[in-house]
This record gives C-alpha cells, structure tokens and sequence, in this order.
C-alpha cells in the first residue's frame, strides 16, 4: 500500500485585541496605554478589565472617576494641552495629550 502521511496541524497566531483607538484600558494593575494623544474634541473611553478597582484621576481635577471591572469611564477633551492622571491606590499613571 501507498505511505499514508501524518497530517500537520496548522499553527493560528493568537490574536489578543487591544484597546480601540480613543480607549484606555485599565488592565494588569497599568493603564494600557498609558500615554495617548487625540484632536480636539474627542472622546476617551477608560475600561477596567481589572478584577482590582482602581481610579482615573485627573491630576488636576478636570475629571475623576472610581472603576470596577466592566465598567467604563468616558470624557470628552474641551481644550488643547497634556493632561495627566492618575490612580492611587496602585500609582498608575497615564496621560493625554490634545493637539
């Protein structure tokens, strides 16, 4: 009889998506990722896919928000400039910047 051969097995890349652009994901106690930059008068959305809660915390006040997986955190950028922020209970630390 003809040799039968073995079939190889196919190799697929796992594909993990990552944040959407204009999205931010709090993940791994990090944001991910941590710096940003978006036009005038956009929309960032934060999403916690952290068991852990943490904050998003503008270093100066322009917005806060306490998240806990699942949720989503969302503010529109106004103004020109860098605008850090924060968490505190895991010293994570992003920012935006707004051409």
């Amino acid at each position: 009889p003809p040799p039968t051969s073995t079939p190889v097995p196919t190799i697929v890349p796992l594909l993990i998506k990552g944040p959407a652009p204009n999205e931010v994901w709090v993940v791994n106690i990090e944001y991910r990722p941590n710096r940003i930059v978006v036009p005038l008068g956009t929309t960032v959305t934060w999403v916690s896919k952290d068991a852990e809660g943490h904050d998003v915390e503008s270093a100066t006040g322009l917005f806060s928000f306490q998240m806990v997986q699942g949720q989503t955190f969302d503010f529109t950028f106004t103004a020109r400039g860098t605008f850090y922020y924060h968490c505190y209970c895991a010293m994570m630390e992003g920012e935006v910047t707004v051409e």
